[in-house]
């Protein structure tokens, strides 16, 4: 047990040790929360004030793309060719959207033209407004009253309570479990990958040097093994 403990004091000191160690220990955890800051602000943000011209020759869009503080559509009746090129050439226009004639019961054909990335926010944002007013005309056109499509609609908060054996209630959110869950996952894998690549690294940085052939006629296999297992999780703990 006591070659143990000196295998696992040398593993851990001569990491610890390290500047290397020092100033990830010290930066890692900032630069983690930075690099996740920076992806979920690109994927969430909206961004600078977006003009999006839309050109629908379907005849079923227009004036129904609600405007936001964020997004401007504005509709206009021109040739799809030659606003393509305006817009490439304009600061101003952020997007074109251009709807052809729809057929109601296989609609298609709808492209959103941009010279740069439009996002998923907004294109999934566009998809859900249209598929609702071509779900709506294909109700209207079954002959339902535009009052009664109106009542259809209707908003649904699910409250999730958790019962303990007591009988207590406590509120509890399935978002906010699966980001937990996923949190715990990633932070499990990342530690797994850098534990097992600590330990190969120091086996290999052994044999190189020929340390491993004085060790080994020192130390059992196993207590060698356990030792640097040891060590290298205590650096990690660390």
């Amino acid at each position: 047990m006591n070659k143990i403990g000196l295998i696992i004091g040398r593993e851990y000191m001569a990491r610890v040790k390290k500047k290397s160690f020092l100033i990830m220990s010290l930066l890692g955890p900032l630069l983690f929360a930075a690099t996740m800051s920076i992806v979920l602000w690109v994927n969430t943000r909206d961004g600078d004030h977006r003009l999006i011209q839309v050109i629908d020759e379907s005849g079923m869009i227009e004036g129904k793309l609600e405007n936001t503080e964020e997004t401007t559509f504005q509709f206009i009746n021109a040739d799809l060719e030659s606003t393509k090129g305006t817009m490439i050439a304009s600061e101003d226009i952020f997007a074109l959207l251009y709807i052809p004639p729809l057929d109601i019961e296989n609609p298609g054909g709808i492209v959103l033209y941009s010279a740069q990335s439009t996002g998923i926010k907004l294109e999934s944002k566009i998809e859900r407004k249209i598929r609702t007013i071509v779900e709506d005309k294909k109700l209207l056109n079954s002959g339902i009253d535009q009052a009664v499509l109106d009542n259809l609609s209707a908003h649904i908060d699910l409250q999730t309570i958790n019962l303990s054996e007591d009988g207590g209630e406590s509120e509890s959110s399935g978002g906010a479990a699966f980001a937990a869950g996923y949190l715990a996952s990633f932070l499990l894998y990342m530690f797994i990958f850098l534990y097992g690549t600590q330990i190969m690294r120091g086996i290999i940085e052994e044999k190189t040097s020929r340390i491993i052939e004085v060790m080994i006629a020192s130390v059992k296999p196993f207590q060698l093994m356990m030792g640097k297992i040891l060590g290298i999780a205590a650096v990690g703990i660390t």
